[in-house]
């Protein structure tokens, strides 16, 4: 714990929750207390800039079964609307399956004058 208290004043940064580990291997030079605090809150501050943060986002599961006949549309929509983890099953009819950051219900339901509807299934968190 010889530089805990230098390294916590040096780790300003966007995380939450935070935990660095520094491991010296030595080499069999004698840093000294003030030396090993500058090695320490060096690597912290190193490694904090290099660092990648991500963001926890909920997505919205969602699911639409539309006719054969509007099949290509929604898919087209759907594609030039970003959503993601798209899967289409051919069966009775069109069933696509994809989330989305924001309920896409009511903007579907307009622009396909109520013909489909949206059914979320669940939320689902990722790291972004």
């Amino acid at each position: 714990m010889t530089a805990n208290q230098r390294v916590q004043q040096d780790v300003r940064c966007e995380a939450d929750e935070l935990c660095a580990v520094v491991i010296r291997y030595f080499g069999g030079t004698l840093l000294g207390k003030g030396g090993l605090v500058r090695a320490y809150s060096s690597s912290v501050s190193t490694a904090l800039e290099q660092a990648q943060f991500l963001e926890t986002k909920v997505f919205g599961l969602y699911q639409i079964q539309a006719d054969y006949s509007l099949a290509g549309k929604v898919e087209a929509y759907l594609h030039a609307k970003g959503a993601g983890d798209l899967q289409t099953d051919y069966g009775a009819s069109a069933l696509f399956t994809f989330t989305s950051l924001e309920d896409p219900s009511k903007e579907i339901a307009d622009k396909f004058s109520g013909a489909i509807t949206v059914t979320k299934l669940s939320d689902i968190s990722r790291e972004c």
